[in-house]
């Protein structure tokens, strides 16, 4: 064979490689969010047997006039630990479902309002804050239309988990807000901001912000496990959207906006 053969051929060993790295990429890939759902069905059965069983326990007692002010707050302190396990998890199998040039969330319709009290009130309760220091403002009644919904609780689980933890030190509250825009294309798009007066995102820290695993020394004390903002980039990403980091005096202000049909609506939010 002349030179163009062996050149060719050359050509065509470097396309397999390619593509039989690629195949091994996905593979792994596809191992991975396996493992993690089988994880997460595995260790969700137990865990949503504690807290069941802690709340039974919890009404025997007061039943019998033995729930005392200490065994309440150590009751709620398993409740709280088997919700803030069930993140974690959840957090660790959205990280790796979204991990995916292009992927999407199923889509469906959201009242916000409802949906993001019920959100601050189960993060309160993780996080041991008392849910009024949380100011949400949301223009109701209204509905989101088509929106991926697991991947906007990924963006605004994370967002608000964080304000509880680092932002509400010191007394400080913390404000979610939701606001609605008009696009060029005259679809809806919102605005969907967190914002709290803790100690703000170290300087050192700010151009690695969305970077797995990485966290700032003022996160010494507070557990965590450093996907938070990671797995917030990515809801966004999934969703086309925009994540800004608003340079405020004191604490930390995140600013989201997505492009979606939305949908006002005059009757009232159902129950």
């Amino acid at each position: 064979a002349g030179p163009g053969f062996l050149y060719c051929d050359i050509l065509l060993l470097d396309f397999k490689a390619e593509h039989d790295a690629r195949t091994q990429f996905q593979t792994a890939a596809e191992t991975r969010q396996d493992t993690l759902r089988s994880v997460g069905h595995d260790l969700g059965s137990p865990l949503g047997l504690i807290r069941i069983s802690s709340s039974l326990m919890n009404r025997h007692l007061d039943k019998l006039g033995l729930l005392d002010t200490y065994v309440k707050r150590q009751v709620a302190r398993i409740e709280a630990c088997v919700m803030e396990a069930h993140l974690y998890l959840k957090n660790a199998i959205d990280f790796a479902q979204s991990d995916q040039i292009g992927y999407r969330f199923p889509v469906k319709d959201i009242h916000p309002g409802r949906w993001l009290a019920s959100l601050i009130e189960n993060q309160a309760l993780i996080y041991g804050v008392c849910a009024s220091r949380v100011r949400l403002e949301v223009p109701e009644p209204c509905c989101l239309k088509q929106i991926q919904e697991q991947a906007f609780q990924m963006v605004a689980t994370n967002l608000v988990s964080n304000a509880f933890k680092y932002g509400s030190q010191g007394g400080g509250s913390i404000c979610v807000r939701l606001s609605f825009g008009q696009d060029a294309e005259c679809r809806d798009s919102i605005l969907f901001e967190v914002i709290d007066e803790g100690s703000g995102i170290p300087d050192e820290i700010s151009n690695q912000l969305y970077t797995p695993f990485r966290r700032g020394q003022n996160t010494a004390n507070v557990r965590g496990t450093g996907l938070g903002l990671s797995i917030v980039r990515r809801g966004v990403q999934c969703m086309n959207g925009h994540i800004e980091l608003v340079k405020v005096p004191g604490g930390t202000h995140f600013r989201i906006s997505i492009t979606l049909v939305s949908e006002k609506v005059e009757a009232e939010v159902p129950a």
